[in-house]
């Protein structure tokens, strides 16, 4: 304590005073605790003597960590370890994360908030290294190497289908459709009980689809389509009524009555080709439910064949009143073990009854969905993530190896997609998701027909929302008000891309059409890996950069060749952690909470994106053009072609 103390300038008995008062602990509680934490995730992750685990974590000898362990959890050491180590290769969903209980460790939040205003060595202090890397780029105008349509703004999710029903939601939508041109628009919910679909009057049983209309009006009002995700199952029809998930507890169950579930099917799309004309109707994309391959304790409703059974009757009906509809069968995740098993016996079923989705939907978060042996079992656990740093594009290559082996070939729709499964990762405010986009679409734009963010916005029910904390780690492009987040950006300039392709890299991807070249870069960075494994204590909420190992700047070489015109514009947008970065923003303004509405325009505009423009003269044909990248910066590169020093249009 001494040591920390003299580092903020306090005497130990000040230091020791204010940290009680403001962590509700004494500082040797707290360590203990730590200690005490670290040390039973070294003792489950090893086979070492528990002697030998308890002293390399500096305590003296075990009896203090025996102990302070009984007195925690009730038992001794040995015993717990017996219990909670499992082998690696079990796969039972006993040992798969549910994703709804990870709770991130925000006790140094809680230190943060009390030393911001002292010591400002604890607020994004992490420097950015010079270069020490060079890409070069060599791009012919004459060459286009292949033809790829932009599917950067296809869809986008939105929380559960009563959420587009609040203003705020909808203005945030109206913009990004505006701005990135979205097409699509992804929810749950839209048979749940809190859109009064299918409710009881006087005993009689009976449909009302008018919030759904309310729902669908505004979409199409706006020139976008749905994803109608057909869930959750209504009370009154569901088979275990009282199985539920979520803030709001929508119902997760199969149908009582199968016969019942499809006339409401029936009902709501006649409704729907009545309203809005099949013409639109034929336009909008369909699924059923959300992840059965899931634990029981997310989304599983039953076994592949039980499901089946509620797959076939939605589909049928489906096609009954929609000839050849756009449906994606149902989002699975397709990671462990276990859900490949479900999957298998499931899609075979598909195929064996001629009913395979048009197209196949998958979720995928760069979180470890398999249960980690260094976890602490039965407590709330910080977010694992994936090592490898192409983890999607191994994902991708794990899921048509699957298919494959079972002669299905599907096109692949990313439902989900974000680079954590968390509302509450601080990171999710950063640099990093935008990165994590960018690089994503470059390393798999030929893999899949589509991502779909999740989500639009911060502003989703799946958990409480915070009261006052304004960049609280949630899952959006945007924050609860409305905000634009990096990773609002690097969609904005993904959608500017263009289809001919002129050259790809690790870190750029380079289009063309017949006016400019439009190009996007990164400089990803991969976390610590005791970030990875879920170490959360050099993160708070205003230093959330101390967790790369790597802070090097990148220079990008590009080399043009083969141009036809005699002058270029060359316009580059860009995002670090000084321009278009609202989280670090918000840190430089003091990292407050209760912003009016007038400071939270201001601090938009202070968080647009950097700008610079530059008039050229081409010479000889080419084009060389450096451009350099801090440590998670991102960029949009425009180079328009002109006829003339004038024409600047």
């Amino acid at each position: 304590m001494n040591e920390v103390a003299d580092h903020f300038a306090f005497t130990p008995q000040y230091f020791s005073y204010l940290f009680k008062k403001n962590m509700g602990m004494t500082f040797s509680d707290y360590y203990s605790d730590i200690r005490l934490e670290k040390t039973i995730k070294d003792m489950l992750s090893s086979d070492d003597a528990i002697l030998d685990v308890v002293i390399r974590n500096g305590y003296e000898d075990a009896r203090p960590f025996t102990r302070a362990f009984k007195k925690k959890y009730g038992l001794l050491p040995s015993q717990y370890r017996k219990t909670n180590s499992t082998s690696r290769n079990d796969t039972d969903e006993s040992q798969e994360v549910n994703y709804l209980s990870i709770s991130e460790d925000k006790r140094l939040s809680i230190l943060s908030d009390f030393f911001k205003g002292d010591d400002k060595s604890l607020i994004n202090s992490v420097p950015i290294n010079d270069i020490k890397k060079t890409e070069e780029a060599v791009l012919d105008c004459d060459n286009i190497i292949e033809y790829q349509k932009n599917f950067s703004n296809a869809c986008v999710g939105v929380g559960r289908a009563k959420e587009l029903l609040f203003k705020d939601v909808q203005d945030m939508l109206t913009k990004a459709h505006q701005e990135i041109g979205f097409e699509y628009v992804n929810f749950h919910g839209i048979l749940s009980d809190e859109m009064m679909v299918v409710t009881k009057d006087n005993g009689k049983t009976f449909y009302s689809f008018a919030l759904i209309d309310k729902v669908l009006d505004f979409i199409t009002s706006i020139g976008m389509k749905p994803v109608l995700q057909l869930d959750f199952m209504p009370e009154l029809l569901a088979k275990y009524p009282n199985s539920r998930v979520f803030n709001l507890e929508a119902i997760i169950s199969l149908p009582k009555d199968l016969s019942s579930w499809a006339d409401l099917l029936t009902q709501l799309l006649r409704h729907l080709k009545y309203k809005y004309g099949h013409h639109e109707v034929d336009k909008w994309a369909f699924t059923l439910w959300n992840e059965p391959d899931s634990i029981q304790a997310l989304f599983n409703i039953g076994t592949p064949e039980e499901f089946f059974e509620f797959y076939k009757v939605t589909y049928e009906t489906i096609k009954k009143e929609i000839p050849n509809p756009l449906f994606g069968g149902t989002p699975l995740l397709m990671i462990t073990d276990r859900q490949k098993d479900w999957d298998r016996r499931f899609l075979l079923l598909c195929k064996e009854h001629n009913l395979l989705p048009r197209y196949l939907e998958l979720h995928y978060y760069d979180t470890e969905f398999k249960e980690d042996s260094t976890r602490i079992r039965g407590l709330d656990c910080s977010e694992v993530f994936k090592k490898s740093t192409t983890a999607l594009k191994d994902y991708y290559d794990s899921v048509s190896a699957f298919l494959k082996s079972i002669d299905i070939d599907l096109p692949l729709f990313i439902g989900e997609l974000n680079a954590t499964v968390s509302h509450r990762n601080y990171v999710n405010d950063t640099l990093l998701n935008g990165d994590f986009f960018i690089k994503n679409y470059i390393e798999n734009y030929k893999n899949f027909i589509a991502f779909s963010p999740w989500c639009l916005t911060d502003f989703i029910q799946e958990r409480a929302l915070p009261t006052t904390s304004l960049f609280h780690g949630g899952l959006g492009l945007m924050t609860i008000n409305g905000l634009t987040k990096p990773s609002y950006f690097s969609y904005y300039f993904l959608s500017g891309l263009k289809s001919d392709i002129l050259g790809v890299g690790e870190n750029y991807l380079a289009t063309e059409d017949d006016t400019q070249i439009v190009i996007v870069t990164h400089n990803f960075k991969k976390y610590s890996e005791k970030y990875r494994i879920g170490e959360r204590f050099n993160v708070t909420s205003t230093s959330r950069y101390g967790i790369y190992v790597d802070n090097d700047k990148l220079k990008i070489h590009f080399l043009i060749k083969n141009i036809k015109s005699p002058y270029a514009i060359i316009r580059k947008y860009f995002i670090n952690r000084n321009e278009g970065s609202v989280y670090d923003e918000w840190v430089k303004e003091g990292a407050y909470d209760n912003w009016d509405a007038n400071c939270l325009k201001s601090l938009a505009i202070k968080s647009a994106p950097g700008f610079t423009q530059e008039v050229v003269r081409i010479e000889n044909h080419q084009l060389e053009i450096n451009t350099v990248l801090d440590a998670l910066e991102f960029q949009s590169i425009s180079i328009i072609w002109r006829e003339s020093i004038y024409d600047q249009q």
